[in-house]
């Protein structure tokens, strides 16, 4: 649901940390090989570091702060060349995304195509 918020809007963000990548597990059982051959040609589509994926998902998203901004005209007269201008006071980083992070996937193919 949009409410109209006035001239002014606080969004605040949200910091996680988490573990260095090493120290959080891999998922699944360890592919079986033979000299550095899989024996099971799956092991190779399984996303070994979903819980790495899903750890970086979760800090990444809990930074994110979605605003939609919506200009409307009341009058009857069309407006043309509109401007619309924004000033952030920010005391740390600020950053504009184009593209949102996207969930893990089990399937290693998904992560390697996008």
């Amino acid at each position: 649901m949009r409410l109209p918020l006035g001239t002014t809007v606080v969004v605040e963000s949200h910091v996680m940390e988490i573990p260095d990548p090493r120290k959080v597990p891999l998922y699944g059982p360890a592919p079986k090989t033979v000299y550095g051959i899989p024996l099971d040609v799956m092991d190779n589509l399984r996303n070994r570091d979903y819980y790495r994926d899903i750890a970086t998902y979760i800090r990444d998203r809990s930074l994110l702060c979605p605003v939609g901004i919506a200009v409307t005209n009341a009058s009857p007269t069309v407006a043309d060349e509109v401007w619309l201008t924004l000033e952030f006071n920010t005391a740390e980083a600020f950053v504009i995304l184009e593209k949102v992070p996207s969930l893990a996937s089990l399937q290693r193919t998904r992560s390697l195509c996008g």
